[in-house]
């Protein structure tokens, strides 16, 4: 049905599209005869693993590079056209090389291999690639709304669709519908992580506390490994009152930039504040101290310290005050040096800074920063030290230039009153600025009878209320310092009561991913056999399942799960070796993980240097241990190495199995073996035994040459890599197409010099274009002049794929003429 919507939205478009620059169009049962498939399916194997291997080993990697690969995936999928794997690889090959119509029809051919399994990831990236192709908002507004509106589409599709209408929505300027899209898309997904994002975008000015609260816990539970989304959440929760579940987060951030390297020494000070708040003195003292440890003129941390000072003597106090004034000494010195104002011995003489400011040259921005620094050293001189001729000059000054309507200088003046004990000059003007000043409703309080029960309890009530309109950050702390004598402690705001509940499951149950993920998601590997042979494939399957009953996992570079996939193996026996990154592939199924589902995969692990070691060394035994990373993250050791582990929300997952590749020894016996399985064995087992003949000849060629080996020895040498080099050549000749041409590629590794370009001339001169694209893969492997020969000499074919081919190959040459790059070895092709 979806396949329908597409073609109706976009329909002169797709017509062109399926006519024009496929590779294969929508090929979805095996090609040829039906008896040969198991061999298409092994050459299939072979040839995309070449595909990955060169991009892994390539230094530069170009259009012409991804267009290479793009023809060798292709290849692999037209041999074996129900194998997932290859019309992903080739799609983002594709998308690479900027086609994106012939990673449209990857992805078409993909989704009808098994639309159960591949739908969502599938079609979301096709909706995109979609999207590219159409040039007017209005047709791509249509054929959203046609997606988002077939019901029978799975929900984290329409999702998606509905999140790219909030888009242009909201690029439109109109956030109205924007806001309408994106719910609609977080109905469907909950975690789809980029409405999320786009849902807080649209709230960020709002003065809604509890929508807020819910879009950031929605950002949070989608992109969970952002230190902003959970700082965020933090904030929000303690500017609505939630002060335990606030605290929660911003250990939460604090911890996470702290394992980045990049801790923000403002979330460290909310986090302390919140924590003074809270009654929790200890730990925000140890906070407090960080920051100064780290900037002595912290004024927020200085003022914070003071006020967990307040109740001790004035002489273990008298330092923090001396630190404190010197700090916000230097900050109204550097705003007079920035006025031009030179300085004199007496750092409180601001007459030449009052003429200055009283002028007309004076800017808005000038006078702002006046007169936000001399508040600040003001304030700090009346609350923490008391009245005095400084805070007279200072008051002089701020009423010479401040308008006489400012809360702030109406608050100094009250509180300068009320310290002297002018509590009726106080009242007047701290009753001026109350409503607008929070700190002037708290001097206030400080005036309040509470002589009588009632007065106590109003005076409670209004300390209450006072505190819960300003429940965090500094002026929370001030707030709370003040009025906990009085019992007033902080709690949620009115109008976010309703989510209590709610907020402090959240603030209990997600953070456990970050600390344990696997009580949120298990993984499981299971290799398809544990017993290889030389030239078979070692495939595992990957499962993932949800714990959780609540809550859903986005599978996403950005989500709770990251869509990539690290293999990393131990091997033992002779040779013992740690090699990481021997295998990549990625979570192709779904974008999202909803509770208690499970998700499958199948991967190969016989990768890059793995596949080397193992094809080099045919004669011993590879005991394996492999290990899976979840969201793979490069980290550098002490000694400036680079080793990949598990990111934040990820596992290290080892193998339960130990899988081994078995030995294989090239004598008579196993020759005879050999002999017969290439001339009557099964097509995919004709197939690996080329493959055997590949690692025998040159391990026995490396003996022969071997100067230690007595010369006895090496006569018995020759016979058998002559014999196995006929054998391989009579394969040439086999009636089944896949292995004539996979027989003729290993001669043409394998033969002698001399005979190498006979053997390159058969393969690209008969009618079969995967024999053509064979010949280019093992021209590229003898020498890059071999490449670039072989490819001129194909360039007149009429294949188009071979046509794609040989092109890429004489533009990779000429970019490598200023920028060489290298193509895989001999030995690493499987």
């Amino acid at each position: 049905m979806l396949k329908r919507i597409v073609t109706r939205a976009v329909a002169g478009f797709c017509v062109t599209l399926i006519s024009g620059s496929s590779l294969l169009g929508q090929a979805v049962a095996p090609a040829g005869d039906a008896n040969n498939f198991p061999a298409d399916q092994a050459l299939a194997a072979r040839i995309s693993g070449y595909a990955q291997l060169m991009l892994h080993q390539q230094a530069n990697l170009t259009k012409p590079v991804f267009d290479q690969a793009a023809v060798l995936y292709a290849t692999a999928a037209k041999l074996n056209p129900r194998e997932v794997r290859y019309w992903g690889l080739l799609a983002e090959a594709e998308i690479e090389a900027g086609n994106n119509a012939g990673a449209i029809d990857a992805l078409r051919s993909l989704e009808n291999v098994d639309p159960r399994d591949t739908i969502p990831a599938v079609w979301v990236r096709m909706i995109d690639l979609y999207l590219q192709q159409l040039q007017q908002t209005p047709e791509k507004l249509n054929y959203l709304e046609k997606i988002y509106n077939e019901q029978s589409v799975p929900a984290s599709v329409r999702s998606h669709a509905a999140q790219r209408m909030a888009e242009l929505r909201y690029d439109q300027a109109a956030p109205g519908l924007a806001r309408q899209w994106v719910d609609k898309a977080l109905e469907l997904n909950h975690v789809n992580p980029q409405a999320a994002r786009l849902l807080w975008t649209l709230l960020a000015d709002s003065d809604d506390q509890s929508e807020k609260i819910k879009a950031l816990q929605t950002l949070v539970q989608a992109d969970p490994a952002n230190v902003a989304n959970v700082t965020a959440l933090a904030q929000q929760l303690a500017l609505s009152g939630f002060y335990d579940a606030a605290i929660t987060w911003y250990a939460q951030a604090v911890g996470m930039g702290q394992v980045a390297g990049a801790s923000d020494p403002q979330t460290i000070f909310d986090y302390a504040a919140e924590l003074y708040i809270a009654n929790n003195a200890l730990s925000a003292s140890s906070l407090v101290t960080q920051l100064l440890q780290s900037d002595a003129h912290d004024v927020d941390a200085l003022f914070l310290r003071l006020l967990l000072d307040r109740d001790k003597p004035a002489e273990l106090r008298s330092k923090t005050i001396d630190s404190a004034r010197q700090a916000l000494l230097d900050e109204l010195t550097e705003v007079r040096k920035n006025a031009g104002i030179a300085i004199g011995s007496d750092a409180y003489d601001l007459t030449a800074d009052r003429q200055l400011l009283q002028g007309d040259q004076a800017s808005a921005d000038l006078k702002a920063s006046y007169a936000v620094a001399v508040a600040d050293q003001l304030w700090f001189e009346l609350y923490f030290t008391g009245p005095s001729d400084v805070t007279d000059r200072l008051l002089d000054f701020l009423r010479a230039v401040a308008p006489a309507e400012s809360a702030t200088l109406a608050r100094l003046e009250g509180w300068n009153y009320l310290l002297r004990g002018q509590k009726d000059q106080a009242k007047v003007k701290l009753q001026a600025a109350a409503d607008r000043d929070p700190l002037a409703a708290l001097g206030l309080l400080r005036m309040a009878d509470h002589s009588t029960d009632q007065a106590l309890h109003d005076l409670t009530l209004n300390g209450q209320a006072l505190l819960s309109d300003h429940p965090a950050g500094l002026i929370g702390a001030f707030l709370a310092s003040e009025l906990r004598q009085y019992g007033v402690r902080v709690q949620p705001h009115q109008s976010v009561v309703a989510r209590t509940d709610e907020v402090r499951a959240f603030a209990r149950d997600w953070p456990q991913i970050y600390t344990n993920p696997s009580t949120f998601y298990t993984v499981r590997i299971r290799p398809l056999k544990v017993s290889h042979q030389i030239g078979q494939p070692i495939l595992a399957r990957v499962e993932i399942q949800n714990n959780s009953s609540l809550y859903a996992l986005s599978i996403d570079p950005m989500g709770a799960i990251h869509p990539d996939l690290w293999f990393d193996v131990r091997i033992q026996g002779a040779i013992q070796e740690n090699m990481s990154g021997v295998a990549f592939d990625r979570l192709m199924q779904a974008v999202v993980l909803e509770p208690k589902q499970t998700l499958s995969q199948i991967v190969r692990l016989d990768r890059g240097a793995l596949a080397t070691l193992l094809d080099n060394n045919p004669q011993l035994a590879f005991p394996m241990s492999f290990t899976l990373i979840l969201n793979p993250q490069t980290v550098k050791t002490q000694d400036d190495k680079a080793v990949v582990v598990p990111g934040l929300l990820g596992q290290a997952v080892p193998f339960i199995r130990i899988i081994n590749r078995e030995p294989s020894q090239p004598t008579n016996a196993t020759v005879k073996t050999l002999i017969d399985d290439l001339q009557a064995g099964l097509p995919e087992k004709k197939i690996e035994t080329i493959d055997l003949i590949d690692a025998w000849v040159p391990s026995l060629q490396r003996l022969a040459a071997d100067a230690n080996i007595p010369d006895d020895q090496k006569q018995q040498v020759r016979p058998l890599v002559n014999q196995l080099l006929f054998q391989l050549s009579r394969s040439r000749q086999d009636t089944i197409p896949a292995v004539r041409a996979w027989a003729s590629y290993t001669s043409a590794l394998l033969t002698a010099k001399d005979n190498q370009s006979e053997v390159l001339r058969q393969m690209r001169s008969g009618n079969s274009p995967v024999e053509m694209i064979l010949s280019v893969m093992a021209a590229q492997q003898i020498s890059p002049e071999v490449a670039l020969e072989v490819a001129e000499r194909l360039s007149f074919a009429t294949d188009p794929m071979v046509q794609r081919l040989t092109t890429a190959v004489q533009e990779a040459a000429k970019i490598a003429t200023t920028q060489p790059t290298t193509a895989p070895s001999p030995d690493t092709n499987k």
